[in-house]
């Protein structure tokens, strides 16, 4: 495996400067790594959040639409005897 080496100090000025992300190379010229600020970090973050909530709250709704029972998670838990 090559080894990627970069100037950290200058990376992390770039990534302020430009407001990220900085892309890191490898020998081959091709992309091994980005760096984001913390900033686009947690943008990232919270779309997933709601990306999953959203995708739980159709799973809610097909599982009612169905007429499936639920079963409580204490039921669950002392059925297996956790």
């Amino acid at each position: 495996m090559a080894q990627v080496t970069l100037d950290l100090t200058q990376t992390l000025a770039e990534l302020d400067d430009n407001g990220g992300p900085v892309y890191v190379y490898g020998p081959d010229g091709k992309p091994v790594a980005a760096l984001i600020s913390v900033e686009h970090a947690h943008i990232i973050e919270d779309f997933e959040d709601r990306q999953d909530e959203a995708l739980a709250q159709q799973a809610m709704d097909k599982l009612k639409k169905s007429g499936e029972e639920l079963v409580p998670w204490e039921e669950v838990e002392a059925k297996a005897g956790l």
